[in-house]
């Protein structure tokens, strides 16, 4: 099976809404690559892993007719089905006051552009320290709700360390928040496909190694996204296990390949005085 990039799938997805329709080689790159300047070669290489995908073979062009000098156009029959959002689109703002915090414009803005990032397709980590009462909770709040009343979509998953099981309970944190993604049936059918040990842990059906559960929880993020993003957050990260933030760090230098932001709190403080091992990371 050919693996699909975020870029290859959004060169797919705007072949279907286009179906029948010659698309030129300029407009997809705009729409795929809308903030930087790219070479047609590019294009033309994702073009091919897409066929690929779709299991073209040389000259046997079912799906994907090239239009020499201009563009391609998607030629197989489309059929549309009615469309089931993630959480974001569906998730209500807290509470209008969350949007009247003072002083944290820039953590705002710094949050919207790492989604805005995450959308393009180079996911990351964004942390948000504090001591406790300084807002941490109502700053990731307010990001959220501003990007539900903008209309944007994408799936949420979130879940809070207890300083109770900083030990006892490995990946809690990481377990609660895609448990609560993995009630959207299409989520949990893809994790059960490409991250069947998490599925297991959420389900309470079984455990796993802990170097596995990291290499499936990125191949889960690699392919839960391709059309919207994933939004993580965990919160109150000093209370974290070991394991959390193994994984974190696993995770953390893999992300620019997925739409997956990952937002972290914790008190940098607290984290200090009982030397956390996320401060080397």
């Amino acid at each position: 099976m050919t693996p699909i990039t975020p870029t290859v799938f959004r060169i797919l997805l705007i072949l279907l809404e286009r179906a029948g329709q010659v698309v030129s080689k300029d407009e997809l790159m705009r729409f795929v690559w809308p903030d930087s300047f790219v070479e047609e070669g590019n294009l033309n290489r994702n073009v091919s892993t897409l066929r690929k995908a779709l299991g073209e073979k040389p000259c046997d062009h079912r799906y994907i007719e090239t239009i020499p000098k201009t563009g391609y156009r998607f030629v197989a029959p489309v059929k549309g089905v009615d469309y089931q959002p993630p959480t974001g689109t569906t998730r209500k703002p807290v509470n209008g006051a969350v949007h009247n915090i003072v002083g944290r414009d820039a953590e705002r803005k710094e949050l919207r552009r790492a989604f805005q990032l995450a959308q393009q397709g180079h996911g990351g980590l964004v942390c948000v320290s504090g001591d406790v009462g300084l807002g941490k909770t109502a700053l990731i709040n307010a990001f959220l709700d501003d990007l539900v009343q903008d209309g944007q979509t994408f799936h949420l998953a979130r879940g809070r360390c207890s300083e109770s099981l900083t030990e006892s309970e490995p990946f809690m944190p990481w377990i609660e928040a895609h448990g609560l993604l993995a009630r959207e049936e299409n989520i949990s059918q893809l994790m059960q496909k490409v991250a069947p040990t998490w599925h297991r842990e959420i389900t309470h059906a079984g455990s796993g190694a802990a170097r596995k559960m990291k290499r499936e929880l990125l191949d889960f993020y690699q392919q839960v996204s391709p059309v919207h993003p994933l939004i993580v957050v965990i919160e109150d990260f000093q209370w974290s296990d070991v394991a959390s933030v193994d994984l974190l760090a696993y995770l953390a230098t893999r992300l620019e390949s997925t739409r997956t932001l990952i937002v972290l709190s914790y008190r940098l403080d607290e984290m200090k005085v009982n030397n956390h091992p996320f401060l080397p990371v």
